[in-house]
């Protein structure tokens, strides 16, 4: 069987843009980029002043191994300020906004 059969047989259609949401950013979407932004911020200020998360970081690794890596520190850095920002943005929506019922 050959590629050129598996595509004629199994079609992709291109899904057509939703017009309520064509253009423009929805809160949930902002919001997910302020988190970044903040994340990115921690991650850049600890890095230009060792300060915070990113020298708890640095601390551990250079406990551990003796050496730090920079980009590795401010990854991990960067996903666990990220991730603390998402979960704490989960608990107050369901705590300011419960569902309809």
């Amino acid at each position: 069987m050959s590629v050129d059969t598996v595509l004629d047989n199994h079609s992709i259609e291109a899904a057509a843009p939703d017009s309520e949401t064509s253009g423009k950013f929805s809160k949930e979407k902002l919001l997910d980029y302020f988190n970044m932004a903040v994340s990115l911020a921690v991650v850049f200020y600890g890095f230009a002043a060792f300060w915070g998360p990113y020298r708890w970081a640095a601390e551990i690794q250079l406990s551990f191994f003796g050496v730090y890596l920079v980009k590795l520190t401010g990854i991990i850095v960067f996903a666990v300020v990220y991730a603390g920002l998402m979960i704490v943005e989960g608990l107050l929506a369901r705590i300011l906004l419960p569902k309809a019922r």
